[in-house]
């Protein structure tokens, strides 16, 4: 009984890990959009630019994922 308990705790703690890191996370540093095709993400300044870089040079997957330049 207590492993089962444990396996809960885990997964309830990953889950509010990733709701955690949904809201503050990574996706909170762009100017706006949900990353999808009808609506990206946009990047409007070069921290944003190079925080995209650094992340995709890091390893970090964005598939499926849309992102618009608004500034120049």
């Amino acid at each position: 009984m207590s492993q089962y308990i444990i396996k809960i705790l885990k997964r309830l703690s990953a889950i509010f890990f990733l709701l955690f890191i949904a809201t503050t996370g990574a996706f909170a540093q762009w100017n706006g959009g949900n990353g999808t095709v009808g609506n990206p993400y946009q990047i409007a300044t070069a921290a944003q630019l190079k925080l995209l870089a650094d992340s995709v040079n890091a390893g970090k997957p964005f598939t499926n994922v849309y992102f618009k330049l608004t500034n120049n």
